[in-house]
């Protein structure tokens, strides 16, 4: 059988959204051109106890209960998946405690064994999440919230800059101008480890310090914010991370903090008149 595109997507418990923090509950599979649609449940709670042990999670059997909702709604609604937009637009209406990740390519020959390789790795196993799923949750957060605050006349959407200290471009989902182009950029300072911690705080400030460096020939002078969620564990870390960055510039952003961003967006943004 010849390998066709597939599209996954993680299915996250949160049980405080806020506060950023989740654990894979399951995880669901596309395969447009073979007409596959399909979720694999974790059919017990234990990561879920593991992962926020000590922490109240409410009752698990609501737990088990939502994720099979899930299930259940995405074979009663297969034939509505054709493109894998489909399934990003799916991954967008989740309103539960089950967050979908938006939806990553990923070469299929079998799609029942796809799938079961996908969560035995990502959800079974010890896999790590991607680092772009790890900071999905802010940049929904963050959309939800300007939406509330009315700011998207003031905001551009997804803009590409180059780091010249890298050789590399970065997509940036958010960003304002007044008078420079601020740079809205999530992060999860999710390391183990103070020194992992303190080393990607290290990175972000390169990366901030050579934006500011090399204004972009469209954007102009570009500006550095980040909008950084660090474990219960880490809050400590905080602190450092933000001398960190101040050093180079970049300005950091908790999500307890984020009023300071809508007001600093609010008072000085201007208005967007072509993306």
């Amino acid at each position: 059988m010849n390998a066709t595109k597939g599209y996954y997507s993680l299915v996250q418990f949160y049980p405080d959204l806020s506060r950023l923090e989740a654990a894979n509950v399951g995880v669901i599979l596309h395969v447009p051109e073979r007409g596959f649609i399909r979720a694999r449940m974790a059919s017990g709670n234990d990561r879920v106890r593991r992962f926020f042990s000590g922490q109240d999670i409410g009752e698990l059997e609501h737990i088990n209960f939502i994720k099979q909702a899930l299930a259940n709604r995405l074979e009663v609604e297969r034939h509505l998946f054709k493109t894998p937009e489909d399934l990003q637009r799916f991954a967008e209406q989740q309103a539960n405690d089950l967050l979908v990740t938006r939806p990553r390519f990923v070469k299929v020959t079998d799609p029942e064994q796809a799938l079961e390789s996908l969560f035995v790795e990502l959800v079974g196993g010890r896999g790590q999440r991607p680092e772009r799923d790890e900071v999905e949750p802010i940049r929904r957060l963050l959309k939800r919230t300007f939406q509330k605050e009315k700011l998207e006349p003031l905001l551009r959407r997804n803009v590409t800059v180059r780091i010249p200290a890298f050789h590399t471009e970065l997509t940036i989902p958010f960003a304002f101008d007044n008078g420079a182009c601020n740079l809205i950029q999530p992060y999860r300072f999710a390391h183990a480890t103070p020194g992992g911690i303190r080393s990607a705080a290290c990175q972000l400030a390169v990366q901030g310090s050579s934006l500011h460096r090399e204004p972009d020939p469209k954007l102009g002078q570009l500006q550095l914010l980040i909008v950084g969620a660090f474990r219960k564990q880490a809050v400590e870390e905080e602190g450092v991370v933000r001398d960190i960055l101040n050093e180079t510039g970049v300005k950091l952003f908790t999500w307890q903090r984020i009023a300071e961003l809508t007001h600093k967006i609010r008072t000085t943004g201007k208005p967007v008149t072509a993306q």
